[in-house]
């Protein structure tokens, strides 16, 4: 598994731009964070808390499908 900040890996304005997405788009609104990054496939980490949850205590199954 790469470390997402392993800069040596990946060029510099693609990390620039993942990293914006991650603050600032839709995954940075709900708390995602990128942790890892290979060809095909991403590790990504939420810390779900009361605004995650649905009607029935339990995280929403659209968090769990972002």
């Amino acid at each position: 598994m790469a470390d997402i900040n392993d800069n040596s890996r990946y060029p510099a304005d693609f990390l620039a731009s993942l990293h914006k997405v991650f603050k600032t788009g839709f995954h940075g609104h709900i708390g995602n964070e990128l942790i890892a990054l290979e060809p095909g496939w991403a590790v990504i980490r939420l810390k779900a808390g009361d605004a995650h949850l649905n009607a029935h205590g339990f995280v929403h199954g659209g968090v769990l499908a972002t």
